[in-house]
């Protein structure tokens, strides 16, 4: 087991009478690319920023989770603004998701300050 992803995911959400259920089960990808985990932890500012991914640049899959206890974190693509698409709540669930080559992904802290997230992009 080298060079490798595994994801193993169970959601579920039970609000009278509505119950859904889903098991992916244990999903494993090759890690064929330069590999990844980059950038690892940063912190995003209030501002708008591009997130640097070093020399992980193709296809693969995209970690994110906000580790701040207080500010949300929005989410999107680079254009000549951010496109936002998606918010990392604080301490929230994390976002696990395919990222296509070329694409620069943008941040920015809805709170008062900068938030800690963990950031991996892995080449699949």
């Amino acid at each position: 087991m080298a060079d490798e992803i595994t994801v193993d995911l169970e959601f579920i959400v039970s609000k009278d009478p509505f119950y859904f259920k889903y098991d992916l089960g244990a999903q494993t990808y090759d890690l064929s690319g330069a590999g990844g985990g980059n950038p690892g932890l940063v912190s995003v500012g209030t501002s708008e920023e591009d997130i640097d991914f070093g020399d992980v640049t193709g296809e693969g899959i995209l970690f994110m989770k906000n580790l701040d206890a207080a500010s949300d974190v929005d989410w999107g693509v680079q254009d000549t603004t951010m496109k936002a698409i998606g918010t990392l709540k604080a301490g929230g669930i994390p976002a696990i998701l395919n990222i296509k080559s070329g694409t620069t992904l943008r941040m920015q802290s809805t709170g008062g300050g900068a938030a800690k997230c963990y950031i991996g992009r892995f080449e699949v």
